[in-house]
This record gives structure tokens, C-alpha cells and sequence, in this order.
């Protein structure tokens, strides 16, 4: 495998540099029916999760530490949601580009990162005896702009990207810094302007900001969460797509990826966007006790049968259609909102049915 470490795509100093936009890794893991623990074992539920809590960390630190990349403790704990770990890898890229090749390059190493996770988890299930459940998706940054040549109603750049960052101070009675004699702050918003005086480096950042990320990509991907369950660790088409771009002299991972059919997703655009179901796909680990559901059951059982090249092939072409697809639909969704506000506000015009119009298209 040709690995190339997450240091290696990181800004290095310098105003060309400071920007270069960013791919996210989010891994999760949860406790399956949690609630129902506690329930049955009243006295003895929060010892068998804290210790689940630590054996975790421990696990997953130590297969980072062991990987062979060049970043000793690349993985960043997001947030904990009630029994709950979202993790984060970032890696940053030369730009988003409309046919994903930016994945190429980091391909190999979110292959390692996958397997390093869902190998914790297995690991983790197995001597905690809980069943877990976990889960997986990418995000490109939006660095999408309105072209001024072009007018607001259309955008520059290659692919709009699916999250935005966001940053909130860690100690909200010192500001970090004074803004109001900064001109930079005018012009940018406050996200851009923590970018700017960081140098777009990460770690500096977190370590004066909790990072947030927020955008359709990130309500894309923990609706497709609601799918995992254990034996079922759930992959978003994008992430698909880039573990089949990785070359890998066996098939550890792709060899157990499975296709559960199509579904829309709730509150992700499907109306809007025209889109009839996000596909789901999930890498077959041991993590529990769990059956495939019934109404999945005929896309999963059909690819049993097949060896592992052929079916990786057919999963690969549903998840290139389908990205194609929605990158193309969000495409045309904005130049229709951008194209309603122009509209709005051009002189001379009967605004009334472009602002119902304006209106329709951004709250549905």
C-alpha cells in the first residue's frame, strides 16, 4: 500500500498554503440498545460502559500509534453523544475536485484509518461483550464561491463541497484576540477569520477551539448512521468510492462491503434535489448479534453469491452514479435559489412570485 501521512497534506505556513481546503474522516461507534442495559442491569450497567469508554481509547490509540504512518495520534475525538465516540481524521488537499481525484492521493491512508477502526471495534465488542454498532463518512470542505464575472447566480470552483467549519472559543471570558482593528475580520466571516490567524493549521486551533462541522454532508452522514447495527459497520458512498481508489495488494476490507439498497433519507434534500434514496453500504465485522433487516435482506442476500471482485465492481458503480448524481442535483438546487434571489432584487421586476419562488426552493 502506498501510504502517505496526514502530515504530509497539512498546510506548512504561508498565505498560499493557509487555505488549501480540507477532506474530513468521521468514524463512530455506540453501544447497541443501550438503554436496554441499563435497564436490565441497574447496579451494574456504568462500570461495563465506563470501561468501554477507556477500552476503546486504549485500543484505538494504540493500533494508531502502531500503523506506520508518521502521525503517532492522528485520531481527534469529536464528541460524545450519550454512549456515543465520533472521531475525526483530517487531511487536507490541494483542491475538491469535481471527480473526487483529491481522494486518490489520500486513498491508502483512509484505507489503514477504516480498518484500524473497525478493526477497534470488532476487538473492543469481543472483550467487553457488548454488542456495538459503527459507522463511517467523508467530507470535502465547501470552498465554493458566487463567480463575480458570472454574476451571483453562479458558482466558481469545481465540486461544491458538503461541510463548513466552525469553531467556538474555549474560554469565552478571554478573547483570543482583538478583531476590531483587523481588517481581515470585515470582510470574512469569524470561522474564516480563526483560519487566517492560524494559518490554517488544526492543531493550533483545537487547542484554543472545540471544531465543529456543519453542512449536508455531515446530516447526510449520521442519517446513513441510523443503519448500522452490529455486524453492520455502515460506509457513506463517498467514503466507498475512495476505498476503492486505494491500491492494496489484498482485498481485507472490500471483499466484505455489502450493498443494502437505496433509502431516502430524512431532512437531506431527496425532494428538494430530486433524489430517490442515498445508497447504503456496510463492511461485514463481528460485533455483536444481529440479523439483516427483512427489507434489506433481498439486496444483501443477492450479493452473497457473488465473488468479491465482481460484487466490489457492482458497488462501485452504484456509488460513482449515485455521487455523480447528487453532486450534479445540489449543483442545479443552488443556481436555482441563486438565480430566484437575483431576481428578487432587479429593478423594474414584479417581485412577488420570485420571492415565493426564492422562498419554495430554501424552506420546502
Amino acid at each position: 500500500m502506498n501510504k502517505v501521512s496526514r502530515s504530509e497534506y497539512r498546510p506548512q505556513g504561508g498565505e498560499a498554503e493557509a487555505f488549501r481546503p480540507w477532506v474530513i474522516l468521521v468514524c463512530g461507534v455506540d453501544i447497541v440498545n443501550s438503554t436496554g442495559h441499563k435497564m436490565r442491569n441497574p447496579s451494574g450497567w456504568y462500570d461495563k460502559f465506563s470501561n468501554f469508554f477507556i477500552e476503546f481509547e486504549r485500543t484505538l490509540r494504540n493500533k494508531d500509534k502502531n500503523d506506520g504512518d508518521k502521525v503517532l495520534d492522528g485520531w481527534n475525538l469529536w464528541r460524545v453523544v450519550g454512549d456515543e465516540l465520533i472521531y475525526y481524521r483530517a487531511f487536507s488537499v490541494d483542491a475538491i475536485n469535481d471527480d473526487y481525484s483529491h481522494l486518490n492521493a489520500i486513498s491508502g491512508n483512509v484505507y489503514t484509518y477504516i480498518h484500524e477502526f473497525s478493526e477497534s471495534v470488532k476487538n473492543v465488542a469481543k472483550s467487553t461483550n457488548l454488542n456495538l454498532r459503527g459507522y463511517s463518512f467523508l467530507l470535502d470542505e465547501d470552498k465554493a464561491q458566487p463567480d463575480s464575472e458570472k454574476g451571483d447566480a453562479e458558482l466558481k470552483g469545481s465540486v461544491i463541497g458538503d461541510f463548513r467549519f466552525n469553531f467556538v472559543s474555549r474560554d469565552y471570558g478571554h478573547p483570543l484576540f482583538d478583531s476590531d482593528d483587523d481588517p481581515y475580520v470585515l470582510e470574512r466571516n469569524y470561522n474564516d477569520f480563526v483560519m487566517h490567524k492560524f494559518k490554517g493549521n488544526l492543531d493550533d486551533i483545537k487547542s484554543r477551539f472545540f471544531i465543529d462541522f456543519i453542512g449536508r454532508g455531515v446530516d447526510q452522514g449520521f442519517r446513513l448512521a441510523e443503519y448500522s447495527s452490529a455486524n453492520c459497520f455502515i460506509l457513506s458512498p463517498k467514503l466507498v468510492y475512495c476505498l476503492c481508489c486505494a491500491s492494496n495488494d489484498e482485498l481485507e476490507i472490500l471483499e466484505n462491503i455489502y450493498f443494502l439498497g437505496s433509502h431516502g433519507l430524512k431532512g437531506c434534500g431527496n425532494e428538494e434535489m430530486g433524489i430517490s434514496g442515498f445508497p447504503i453500504c456496510f463492511l461485514m465485522i463481528e460485533t455483536g448479534i444481529n440479523e439483516i433487516n427483512s427489507r434489506e435482506h433481498r439486496y444483501y442476500e443477492s450479493m452473497l453469491d457473488k465473488e468479491a471482485e465482481k460484487r466490489i465492481e457492482k458497488i462501485r458503480t452504484i456509488v460513482d452514479s449515485f455521487i455523480i448524481e447528487e453532486r450534479s442535483a445540489y449543483r442545479e438546487l443552488l443556481n436555482r435559489i441563486s438565480k430566484a434571489q437575483v431576481e428578487e432584487t432587479t429593478p423594474g421586476n414584479d417581485n412577488s412570485e420570485a420571492s415565493e419562488s426564492s422562498a419554495e426552493l430554501l424552506d420546502p
